[in-house]
């Protein structure tokens, strides 16, 4: 077996060759750095968590005790997760092997592009590391110097007494700056290596799909092929071992950090929110929390990515020209495509799953715990933007006026943010504040996919030339129609809203802006200033009405193409063989419809690609908006004008979700709808090439695409109603803080 190895971990090996944790291993087992290595790690990793424990619950102040708790806790997660890493590095050079021999099997432009693509994420995910956990250490090791009295770094135990000698003092606080700065250390590396091997894995589905689908389009004879796809099954065996030699390193790391942190994160928060009255402690726990979160959500969004990927695959060998093939290579990629159906499993401790959902089981989790520890205490106490028209007068213009609105509103709203004496300049601050944000956080996303929306024009336009009889005719108006339908309505309901928000400030009592925001200019003593605050305002407002408009029509628009695309297909199938064709004709009609089928889910591909993350966006931000608009509207709104704009805003919200949501459901209906199309032809009287190739096909329909919004929440009528409920839950959340208060 070849003995080369790829260089993707070399920051990895930099830094526990640095801790010791290569010559604790069995790899230079008994050597003088071994020995190093012991002596640094039984100062810092072994001695840290018990000097921290021992100091436990024993000082008077809850913010000590707190504290305490908090680093224990992560240092004896972090010492947990070292050890464990020590006894699995061996491994590490296995995975880097296999990397290696899938590398070598790179040899198109296509795939380069694909692992440059790869390697420039790999270099901002390890940069992006090496600077917070930078900062982190500097805050965490500098916070102390600006407390009030002689203090440790962190409460914990020492065997010297500190307090009454400087030289002890000294000698406490540089040990304690070594085991904290180690355990940075320890936690960057470990922390690191996850979500890096899972990106690698992820790259080598993706580049085994693009190896696979190009199978049978070049001038290769069918031998070649056949033994193209052979090599694939090898490369597809390569990824599921370094897939089983991941999950054997990081599945226990990754339970314990599971665990620990919805604790760390619910105490720190509390500390944060109870106890920290200085800046400085504000800094140390807002790092903290960071660096908690950083734990694991790069490691869950790339489990999630690397189930889609490994998802993907069961498509890839239909992707190929599998059609103009011999009978072995059918019969291989049959074998290939069932084994596919076994999706490999991502377990943290071999129960929780290494995904995007245990993230937010997490965030609930620690919010869970941050109000236990509450109430204990309480009880004791666009196109121009795009590539497309790049570097011409009319961008500059289109960069001005992104610029003035859509960067620049945002931020007026937020410098603003709970600075008004009534709650209601407050909710309302807020509420357009997020929306403001999310709003331009979807078009600057929609701005960079742009090319992508042209090439699901050109795929609808040759999917539209096959409409060939009238039932397929009148399938394609009646789809004309809805789509005519629904502009319409988005047109008059979004001018509404438009004029609604524009002018419902002219009819309050005193002189107010149209929203409550931080603006450069006294504009409540010049008459003049107050005009171009408003102006500048208006147009703000009515560019991101505008921006929502195209944003959120686009989603449900192309959702409905494609659920008409799959209906026009089924029909096309279905009327199959029974008209006065020859079985030759037939074959040809239904390897035409595979190449439909294919090009319908390239689309829908493409068009994921596009929604996804401004759906995940929306849904997140909907909840929380509605929520606040209603307590707005049902406790503090007294004036028609107010109740006005605040229904209109309601209504735009739930008209941003319900119309995506109800038609992702659609699709789902009509993807499910197409393995029963193939059955519903004349089948019984074709030929056997025939029947063989609508096997595949049904096959293939069995797998159906995906619709996430950000990799994890589904495109359904489901998530309209838990956004409802989530908007009341916050809404009832407001109420009870607003009797309290």
């Amino acid at each position: 077996m070849s003995t080369h190895r790829s260089n993707y971990f070399g920051i990895n090996w930099w830094a526990w060759h640095l801790l010791g944790a290569v010559e604790l291993s069995a790899i230079n087992h008994g050597s003088n750095r071994n020995w190093k290595a012991v002596v640094l790690n039984v100062l810092t990793t072994v001695a840290f968590p018990i000097m921290l424990a021992m100091a436990a619950f024993s000082f008077e102040l809850p913010l000590d005790n707190l504290m305490n708790f908090n680093i224990s806790v992560t240092s004896l997660a972090t010492s947990a997760k070292f050890i464990i890493y020590v006894k699995q590095l061996h491994k590490v050079l296995e995975i880097e092997q296999r990397l290696a021999e899938l590398d070598a099997r790179v040899n198109s432009d296509d795939q380069r592009k694909c692992r440059s693509g790869v390697n420039r994420i790999l270099r901002i995910m390890s940069t992006f590391y090496k600077w917070i956990f930078a900062l982190i250490g500097l805050s965490s090791n500098v916070t102390f110097l600006f407390r009030g009295q002689r203090t440790l770094p962190f409460p914990a135990w020492f065997p010297l007494n500190w307090s009454g000698s400087l030289a002890n003092y000294i000698v406490a606080c540089l040990h304690q700056i070594l085991c904290i700065s180690v355990q940075i250390m320890q936690n960057f590396v470990d922390d690191l290596f996850p979500p890096m091997v899972l990106i690698l894995i992820a790259g080598q589905c993706e580049l085994l799909f693009i190896r696979i689908s190009h199978i049978g389009y070049d001038r290769c004879d069918q031998r070649a092929n056949e033994q193209k796809l052979i090599d694939c099954i090898e490369d597809q065996q390569k990824i599921y071992r370094i897939h089983e030699l991941t999950m054997d390193i990081i599945s226990w790391p990754l339970l314990v950090q599971f665990v620990v942190i919805s604790i760390d994160v619910g105490a720190a928060l509390c500390t944060l929110f109870f106890y920290v009255n200085d800046v400085y402690g504000r800094v140390y726990y807002v790092s903290f929390i960071f660096a908690l979160a950083l734990q694991i959500f790069p490691v869950c969004y790339y489990g999630t990515m690397v189930d889609y990927q490994f998802e993907r695959l069961q498509t890839a060998v239909y992707s190929s020209n599998w059609i103009d093939q011999s009978l072995a290579y059918r019969r291989s990629a049959i074998i290939f495509a069932e084994r596919t159906q076994r999706l490999p499993k991502q377990l943290a401790g071999n129960f929780i799953p290494i995904a995007l959902t245990t993230f937010l089981a997490n965030c609930k989790a620690a919010y869970s715990f941050c109000t236990l520890i509450a109430d204990t205490r309480s009880e004791d106490c666009a196109v121009e933007l795009s590539a497309i028209n790049h570097g011409s007068n009319r961008n500059w213009k289109a960069v001005v006026l992104n610029v003035l609105t859509t960067v620049a509103f945002p931020i007026m709203l937020a410098m603003a943010a709970f600075s008004f004496e009534l709650p209601l300049d407050n909710l309302m601050n807020f509420n357009i504040s997020v929306t403001s944000l999310a709003t331009s956080a979807k078009f600057i996303i929609y701005v960079k996919q742009l090319h992508k929306v042209l090439e699901i024009e050109q795929l609808l336009a040759e999917l539209d030339a096959r409409v060939n009889s009238d039932d397929q005719r009148k399938c394609r108006s009646g789809v004309n129609r809805i789509l005519c339908i629904m502009s319409t309505i988005y047109k008059w309901i979004y001018a509404l809203i438009n004029f609604c928000t524009n002018v419902a400030f002219l009819f309050r009592g005193k002189r107010t802006l149209p929203f409550p925001a931080w603006f450069p200019l006294n504009w409540s003593g010049s008459l003049a200033n107050y005009i171009v605050a408003c102006l500048h305002q208006i147009l703000c407002i009515s560019v991101q009405v505008m921006q929502n408009f195209v944003d959120d029509l686009f989603p449900p628009m192309v959702l409905i193409l494609i659920a008409g695309q799959c209906e026009l297909l089924f029909i096309r199938i279905s009327h199959i063989g029974y008209d006065r064709c020859d079985q030759r004709a037939n074959e040809q009609k239904l390897i035409d419809c595979i190449e439909d089928q294919q090009k319908i889910y390239r689309i829908h591909e493409l068009t994921m690609d596009i929604i996804s993350w401004p759906l995940l966006v929306q849904f997140v931000v909907i909840s929380i908006d509605v929520g606040t608009a209603l307590c707005t509207l049902f406790f503090y709104v007294d004036d028609v004008y107010g109740r006005v704009y605040y229904i209109s805003f309601i209504l735009a919200h739930a008209l941003q979700i319900f119309p995506v949501c109800y038609y992702g459901t659609l699709v789902d209906y009509h993807f499910e709808r197409l393995q029963t199309a193939v059955y519903s032809s004349n089948w019984i009287d074709q030929s056997l090439a025939y029947r063989r190739s609508a096997i595949i096909f049904a096959e293939r329909t069995q797998r159906l695409p995906k619709q996430l919004a950000g990799n994890f929440i589904p495109i359904a009528l489901t998530t309209f109603l838990a956004n409802c409920k989530a908007a009341y839950s916050f809404c009832t959340l407001i109420a009870d803080t607003r009797s309290e208060d």
